[in-house]
């Protein structure tokens, strides 16, 4: 292999610009000889510069051509350029990614990194370190043995960051089973690797243990998911004390995510000091890199505050999120479209944790503000801050009934129901419990307005609306179905909260009950008056 480097995640880097690069790619026949691995070697130096301009799309041209000119070099001597074909392989997969084509990326990383396990010398879809090579008898009758091992050694560090990579892009695709086997076999590889050479490969060892935490929580072993993040977090401390440059940022976000997976296992003392711990990491690196760190120290903050809120501590949870808050309307201020997102989110946020403090006006205040900018977001892109504007103009609603405000309650209201009929729509299974909550707060809303008929038809429909998810979470126990993502999310969330339906459908049928009880009264009320009233 002639080229030197290691991916672990991101794009090798970049040779320094080289004079005289070809700017058209020439046909294989009108180059002779050594030319044809100079062009291929060429067209790899020009993808890796394109990329590293911002020229994505030349850039992923001249990988393409790539990989085009070392395959042909390596059918005529594979054992020379098979290497170079899977690291471009490998880059060709990156650059795939990065314009949206995650299936064609994911096709690219897996045949890089089938190319690596047969270099390396291992078995096909084999996560046993030393299993004989899938190779054919007599390959290597002309090198000797030792020659062998030596060589296929070299490719196993190659092999485990391809196997890291090829994980995040079968993920991209949904491939999630898939994702989580070829994160498992990076692990092993970087293990073996880390214990012949610990100052070479205990970083690449850390970061694959991330990658697996992730598989693993997305595959919902968030025991194991826990474990790992666990030791990734330990090997990233140890590497943060020899090298803090490199590797405190890392320590950072493994901490972070440690700590949410501690408060998800309900560890709240230990998810308290953890995240503590990420808050007082990135609080140091956005001091000396505000830029590229203040963002970071917003996120973990917010950890910070819903975890104390769980543990009931309201003051502490309040202050957190105001601190939240602040940063991210700083970070608006400087690039609106890349934070007015997270600046409602915060907000919304806040507006909770004050109403859960009593104050009321500030509340609402924080309320409206992120109403505000949920409503322009949901107007450029309706398909990702629609469901945002929905729950948002649902709290505006609690808010201002909270204030008296009765017609502008019911207004947001009815603005809220009418978001979620349209993401419903789209997508039933996803939001139905969204809409099924609207709805009955809109018949709520509608019974602080005096409107009992209206809000009798609601409180009707949000119990059709609970009774349909109910007997959706039954015909589907013990099922087993597949589906896409969007339906296995579904499912998981009506199967967690199947006690949380069960208790909306008694709270619909008692409000119903209460609205009958209230239109009796009422019409005997009025029987009588017309019985007293003179003739």
């Amino acid at each position: 292999m002639r080229r030197e480097y290691v991916r672990d995640g991101d794009p090798p880097p970049v040779d320094p610009p080289r004079e005289g690069l070809p700017g058209e790619a020439l046909s294989n026949e009108d180059l002779p000889g050594q030319d044809l691995a100079a062009a291929a070697d060429a067209a790899t130096d020009r993808a890796a510069e394109l990329a590293d301009a911002g020229r994505t799309a030349e850039a992923l041209a001249s990988a393409a051509e790539a990989v085009r000119r070392y395959r042909d070099l390596a059918e005529s001597d594979e054992r020379v350029f098979a290497p170079d074909l899977a690291s471009a392989l490998g880059l060709l997969a990156d650059l795939l990614h990065a314009t949206g084509r995650d299936a064609e990326a994911a096709d690219a990383a897996r045949e890089s990194a089938a190319l690596f396990r047969k270099l390396a010398g291992l078995a096909a879809n084999s996560v046993i370190l030393g299993e004989a090579p899938s190779e054919k008898p007599g390959a290597h009758d002309d090198v000797r043995d030792d020659e062998v091992e030596g060589e296929t050694s070299l490719f196993r560090p190659y092999l485990a960051a391809a196997l890291n990579n090829l994980s995040v892009r079968l993920h991209d695709i949904g491939g999630d089973a898939e994702a989580l086997d070829a994160s498992r076999e990076a692990v092993a590889v970087y293990r073996e690797l880390a214990t012949q050479s610990p100052d070479d490969f205990s970083g690449g060892l850390a970061t694959a243990l991330g990658n697996l935490a992730n598989r693993l929580d997305e595959a919902g072993a968030a025991t194991e998911a826990l474990e790992i993040s666990g030791e990734a977090a330990r090997l990233h401390q140890r590497l943060a004390e020899q090298d803090p440059a490199t590797y405190l940022p890392l320590l950072a976000q493994t901490i972070n995510n440690l700590a949410v997976r501690q408060r998800s296992a309900g560890r709240r003392a230990p998810a308290i000091a953890t995240t503590r711990q990420a808050v007082n990491l990135y609080r140091g690196l956005a001091a000396g890199e505000p830029d590229s760190y203040t963002g970071h120290l917003a996120m973990s903050l917010d950890n910070l505050a819903n975890v104390l809120h769980d543990a009931g501590r309201t003051v502490d949870a309040l202050s957190a999120t105001r601190e939240v808050a602040e940063l991210y309307r700083d970070l608006a201020a400087q690039n609106e479209n890349a934070y007015a997102g997270p600046l409602a989110m915060s907000l919304n946020n806040l507006a909770v944790r004050l109403a859960a403090a009593g104050r009321r006006e500030e509340a609402l205040t924080a309320t409206a503000e992120a109403t505000t900018l949920y409503r322009r977001l949901a107007r450029d892109n309706p398909r990702e801050h629609l469901v945002n504007l929905a729950a948002a103009l649902g709290n505006l609603a609690a808010d201002l009934a909270d204030a008296g405000r009765t017609t502008e309650a019911l207004s947001a209201a009815r603005e809220s129901v009418d978001a979620m009929r349209r993401l419903a729509f789209g997508n039933r299974p996803v939001y139905l419990p969204q809409l099924a909550q609207a709805v009955f707060d809109l018949a709520v809303r509608m019974q602080e307005a005096g409107r009992t008929t209206s809000a009798a038809v609601n409180a009707r429909e949000a119990l059709r609306l609970y009774d349909e998810l109910s007997v959706r979470g039954a015909s589907r126990e013990g099922a087993g179905r597949a589906g896409d993502k969007a339906a296995r999310k579904a499912d998981l969330i009506a199967d967690r909260d199947a006690d949380r339906y069960a208790d909306a459908l008694r709270r619909c049928r008692e409000f119903i009950a209460t609205l009958s009880r209230a239109t009796d009264a009422s019409s005997a009320a009025g029987a009588s008056s017309a019985a007293d009233a003179p003739t």
